[in-house]
């Protein structure tokens, strides 16, 4: 196989990880309200710590205006082909069709990102919910990847509209009341921040 130049990967490298770093922050969001485990396992995982006597009523949720913390890892694995194996631990594997292992994959064209995903917020408590989410506080990951696309590192920090730092842009919502605050990656600097000067 023919070796890649180094424009070609740090071209296909920016878009993959910065594709991650976006599909996480989706993924992450849509986990915290749809998730398939019970209420008590998403806010009171071993991921998840509840500050002492923030859970009054003692059903594994922090009580309303409590800030709870989480801090997930979790790693996708790809290859050239698009296929992917993403371990989302103790929240599930998702997979390309047909993949149900990392050596599925094309191992000669691999390439893996260690997602750190910490988050702080507040999960309201709110009984009419089947499955409670963090509804304001602030959410980031940073994306480490490796492999057959080489090297690089992403970011990006959301932040709810009762954050000092929330301006309220359009350009930047992501979710209801959410919006980007920071997304990097490796050389590029902060593309909220470049997009902001120019308009």
């Amino acid at each position: 196989m023919p070796k890649r130049t180094s424009k070609k990967i740090a071209k296909k490298h920016t878009s993959r990880v910065l594709f991650l770093a976006i599909t996480a922050l989706v993924c992450f969001i849509v986990i915290f309200s749809l998730s398939a485990a019970t209420s008590s396992t998403i806010a009171a995982s071993s991921d998840c710590k509840i500050p002492n006597g923030g859970d009054t009523d003692n059903n594994g949720i922090g009580d309303a205006g409590v800030l709870v913390g989480c801090n997930y890892t979790w790693v996708y694995t790809y290859d050239a082909s698009g296929a992917f194996y993403w371990d989302k631990d103790d929240r599930g594997i998702i997979a390309s069709a047909g993949i149900t292992a990392v050596a599925d994959l094309d191992s000669s064209t691999l390439s893996v990102c260690k997602d750190q995903i910490r988050s702080r917020g507040d999960f309201n408590n709110d009984p009419t919910l089947n499955y409670p989410y963090i509804i304001s506080g602030e959410v980031s990951l940073t994306s480490v990847c490796r492999g057959y696309d080489g090297k690089g590192t992403a970011h990006y920090q959301i932040v709810s509209q009762d954050d000092p730092r929330y301006t309220g842009h359009p350009a930047y919502k992501i979710w209801e009341t959410w919006e980007y605050k920071v997304i990097t990656e490796s050389g590029s600097g902060n593309f909220v921040a470049k997009f902001l000067h120019v308009l």
